[in-house]
């Protein structure tokens, strides 16, 4: 009998193989006449895992057993002939990052919520979508605030109608319309630019900046403490907070002025 792949390179890039035990498992031990039997150290849950599951389950139902030996292939190469330019190239294409948005330093905003703001720019916020896909098992991959999407940091943050409520208040507390974004960063871009005038142009952005951490902090008291709080509350966090960071900087320009 030929020697099969094992099942952490049929896909590689599959989440619930990964899930699997023996990572090192051949498909003949995996396999059943129901298809994929594996020995799980999580069960797969989430709609991603479970879909990939049924994706599994068909390669592994339709895979050819042969009496020849195994030959490695280059899928990448049209020819199957394993060549290293190919390789390079499509390793700097996967190991290419794109560059955040650049997150404007106010020196009145403490630095855990700037760091906090960094790590938005780049979505790399522990939300429930972004845990699924590390491998940790969470109870559902819904919004927390609102239950109508999966949990991603553009929803959660621009997108979900908690968050568009509470900045509807921001902005008619701003005197200013409402406004719609297609994403975290033209939300930020819009409050860098807005204003002619240095000074406003920095507390509308710390506006902005307090925003997005109360409702980080409304979505974390919710998920961890079991205490909802409606997005009127949290534009009433908002003031408070930002009008403390004001009175911190006037005093601060003034020592220094």
């Amino acid at each position: 009998m030929a020697e099969l792949e094992d099942l952490n390179t049929i896909p590689a890039n599959m989440f619930v193989v990964n899930l699997d035990k023996k990572k090192s498992a051949s498909i003949l031990e995996r396999r059943n006449e129901e298809g994929f039997l594996a020995k799980w150290k999580k069960t797969p849950s989430s709609p991603v895992e479970l879909n990939e599951l049924s994706q599994l389950q068909t390669i592994i139902s339709n895979f050819g057993f042969s009496s020849t030996l195994d030959s490695w292939k280059f899928s990448l190469a049209h020819d199957r002939i394993f060549r290293v330019d190919i390789l390079r190239y499509q390793a700097d294409l996967a190991l290419a990052v794109s560059s955040p948005k650049r997150i404007e330093w106010i020196h009145t905003v403490p630095l855990k919520i700037l760091v906090f703001l960094w790590r938005v720019s780049m979505d790399r916020i522990p939300t429930t979508d972004a845990l699924s896909h590390r491998g940790i098992n969470v109870n559902s991959i819904m919004c927390p605030l609102c239950q109508l999407d999966v949990e991603k940091t553009y929803h959660l943050l621009v997108n979900c109608s908690y968050s568009e409520k509470t900045f509807r208040w921001i902005f008619e507390w701003c005197s200013m319309e409402p406004q719609k974004f297609a994403s975290v960063a033209e939300l930020l871009d819009f409050a860098a630019k807005w204003g002619n005038r240095a000074k406003k142009k920095k507390i509308f952005l710390s506006v902005i900046y307090g925003t997005i951490w109360c409702i980080w902090r409304a979505r974390n008291d919710l998920v961890f403490n079991n205490t909802p709080s409606k997005p009127a509350k949290t534009a009433d966090n908002v003031n408070s907070l930002v009008f403390g960071w004001v009175n911190i900087g006037t005093k601060w320009e003034m020592e220094i002025g």
